[in-house]
């Protein structure tokens, strides 16, 4: 529980105009990460935009004028799956404008024999440290091997 309360510890989120503010805010802060907005969103902003230290521009827009280097810019949906999932799940299926992965409910305990949905399979495999885009990139290379030799 201790490892889960830190998910978030040495990120800095700045929060768009258009993103739920509370709730996200209540999240970030509850697990670790520091968070802020616009000041004229609303009182309690701790930094601007411009703060070249913010890790974390959570959007809510299919594209963004424009973006400053070194920051990720995830779509709302990431900070709850990190929480979900209890690790922080890689950003590029979270990036502006693209498809969301499907909703995983962390209430759902599977059992022998019941079947598991593919990003259900990609998640599990992610939290035991494994990477399922290499493997699945390496079984590509291996067919098209097989198919040039036959």
């Amino acid at each position: 529980m201790e490892q889960q309360q830190k998910l978030f510890v040495g990120l800095k989120f700045f929060l768009n105009r258009e993103v739920p503010r509370e709730p996200l805010t209540f999240v970030i802060r509850s697990f670790g990460g520091e968070v802020s907005w616009d000041k004229s969103v609303c009182i309690g902003a701790t930094y601007s935009e411009s703060d070249t230290s913010i890790t974390h521009h959570i959007v809510d827009r299919p594209t963004l004028n424009k973006q400053v280097i070194n920051r990720c810019y995830v779509q709302p949906q990431w900070v709850f799956d990190c929480v979900n999932a209890k690790i922080r799940l890689p950003v590029s299926d979270y990036f502006p404008g693209v498809v969301l992965p499907p909703h995983l409910s962390p209430f759902v305990v599977e059992k022998d024999g019941d079947y598991i949905p593919p990003e259900k399979q990609k998640l599990l495999a992610l939290q035991k440290g494994e990477h399922p885009e290499e493997s699945e990139e390496e079984e590509e290379e291996e067919e098209k091997e097989d198919r040039k030799s036959t």
